[in-house]
C-alpha cells in the first residue's frame, strides 16, 4: 500500500511520534514500525511491518501541558530521483 500520502499521516510520523506515545498509555514491551519498502502514488507498493505487544487495557491520559519543542529532525527520500535532488532537499531545511 501507500507509505506516504498527501492526505494522510506517513508512517514514519507513526513511527517517530504515536509509538512513543503509546508509552505513555502504559503498554510495556516491544513496539517497533519498520518500513520495509516505500509505496507512492499511483502503484503504492509499500510493505510495512507493526510489531505491537498485546494489552488488555489502556491508562488513561492527560495531555494537559504542551511542553517545549526540544528539536526538530526531517527524513527526505525520493523514488526515481538523483540522489542529488535529495541532498538539495535536505540543505535547504538545515537552512530554515
Amino acid at each position: 500500500g501507500l507509505t506516504n500520502h498527501a492526505h494522510d499521516v506517513g508512517v514514519d510520523v507513526l513511527r517517530s511520534a504515536s509509538l512513543p506515545l503509546l508509552k505513555r498509555f502504559g503498554i510495556e514491551g516491544e513496539m517497533a514500525l519498520q518500513v520495509v519498502r516505500r509505496g507512492a502514488p499511483p502503484s503504492g507498493v509499500g510493505e510495512v511491518v507493526l510489531k505491537l505487544p498485546a494489552v488488555r487495557t489502556l491508562h488513561p491520559l492527560h495531555l494537559t501541558d504542551p511542553g517545549r519543542v526540544k528539536r526538530v529532525r526531517g527524513l527526505a527520500y525520493g523514488s526515481r530521483v538523483s540522489p542529488q535532488i535529495l541532498a538539495r532537499v535536505v540543505e535547504a531545511a538545515r537552512g530554515v
